[in-house]
């Protein structure tokens, strides 16, 4: 693979190419190969804030529709709890100035009052 960009990811990985995530993880072969990249003299670049925000909206809305169904009448969830952890994440670009600084909030448990736990 040819490395013609990396940039600094949210949460310490990296961006390859401009479309690759790449966590920080030693395993990885693409890691690997951006830690060869960088034993070379070279320097990842910073994700500019523009495309932060993007990647920001992108995994809240993600998020926001993953736990569309404790929104529905039959849910068995704490409705309350869910409805707020979903406004703080669409608060998220109004709370925070820089996508870097972003805290996600940790999801409500899915257990209920009519759930069967096995």
């Amino acid at each position: 693979m040819i490395i013609e960009s990396v940039q600094l990811a949210e949460g310490g990985g990296y961006r390859l190419n401009g479309v690759i995530d790449v966590p920080n993880a030693p395993a990885n072969s693409e890691y690997q190969l951006i830690q060869e990249w960088i034993a070379e003299g070279n320097t990842p670049e910073p994700i500019p804030v523009e495309q932060g925000w993007l990647a920001i909206r992108a995994k809240r809305d993600s998020l926001i529709r993953e736990s569309d169904w404790t929104m529905t009448p039959g849910a068995t969830v704490d409705q309350a709890q869910w409805t707020a952890y979903r406004q703080v994440l669409r608060d998220l670009p109004q709370t925070y100035t820089n996508p870097e600084d972003v805290v996600w909030p940790t999801a409500p448990s899915t257990s209920g009052p009519n759930t069967i736990e096995e």
